[in-house]
């Protein structure tokens, strides 16, 4: 059953976009359940299969970020206090969209959004960044810089409560078939072999459940911290091959790792560990769970959905 909190913005209305993707499906499961009034923008035909289960405590609105007048109506009819932005145009395994998708999404997308929710006076924006944005070497990183730097820029000049959380990299239940992580639980549990691409690539791994709570710390101090850029991570740095080795050893499999230089992306040649001091200056927010307590959850949901 899901409970009602007392707190009391609990009756403010949030508008999330990409509420129905792997780290949105999260945040908006919490905010249903801490009582706030939520709405969400989802395309036609988008997959609600993660948030089927709070359907009835969602107000849903079909649109496109490239609707401008269909963005601009929602808001003004909707009037939200506060808006959570994650609909982008992803990259998965360094394979993502057109060039064209890409940039119209990432870039024009959060534009319209921005200025679609002009005449609203919202009392927070929390845009979702992405590490790829720093000293970004493709076009998904730059486009994700660009939209983070827009909302920087409105935070600085107009005053509004925008600020952007950059993400590490995500798991957890509900993660999206083809991660990293994804295709390791998977492989191992089948007694598969493991492809990866180099032992010492490395990346900040975070469980999504630590990852939704910061964004409501976040919405409680937007206005103190318009226009900031905080990393959410562990701040701790595991390479491809202690990853795999406490998946075997959590999952008692008996695959073999098959190392392959060639699988590795175009951002596997630097090592990823989030800065988290400017974000544990600023928020009370620690994470809770360990690699290996939310590699045993995510392993447990893995088992339940997928039998295996």
């Amino acid at each position: 059953m899901i409970g009602v909190s007392t707190m009391a913005d609990s009756a403010k209305k949030i508008f999330i976009t990409g509420a129905a993707g792997f780290v949105g499906s999260c945040v908006t499961q919490k905010a249903v359940e801490k009582g706030y009034d939520v709405h969400i923008l989802v395309r036609e035909n988008t997959d609600l299969r993660r948030i089927e289960g709070i359907r009835s405590g969602l107000k849903i609105h079909t649109g496109n970020l490239l609707d401008f007048k269909g963005l601009r109506k929602i808001f003004l009819d909707v009037k939200p206090n506060g808006i959570i932005h994650f609909a982008t145009s992803n990259m998965m395994s360094g394979v993502r969209a057109s060039d064209e998708v890409v940039i119209k999404t990432n870039i024009l997308g959060i534009v319209n959004l921005f200025n679609a929710a002009e005449d609203i006076a919202y009392e927070f924006f929390i845009n979702t960044g992405s590490p790829l944005e720093i000293d970004p070497g493709e076009l998904y990183g730059i486009t994700k810089l660009a939209a983070t730097l827009y909302g920087q820029a409105l935070a600085t000049t107009k005053g509004r409560p925008i600020l952007t959380l950059r993400l590490a990299t995500p798991y957890g239940p509900g993660i999206q078939e083809g991660r990293l992580i994804f295709n390791i639980i998977s492989q191992a549990l089948r007694n598969s072999d493991l492809a990866l691409s180099r032992p010492e690539v490395s990346r900040d791994f975070i469980f999504v459940e630590d990852i939704a709570e910061v964004y409501f710390e976040a919405i409680e101090k937007s206005k103190d911290l318009k226009g900031k850029i905080f990393d959410i991570g562990s701040g701790v740095s595991t390479s491809l091959n202690d990853l795999a080795r406490l998946v075997l050893k959590l999952t008692a499999s008996r695959s073999k790792v098959r190392w392959d230089p060639t699988l590795a992306t175009s951002y596997d040649n630097r090592v990823w560990r989030t800065d988290t001091e400017k974000t544990f200056a600023n928020f009370d927010w620690r994470p809770r769970y360990s690699l290996e307590a939310g590699l045993k959850k995510t392993i447990e949901w893995f088992k339940e959905i997928y039998r295996v």
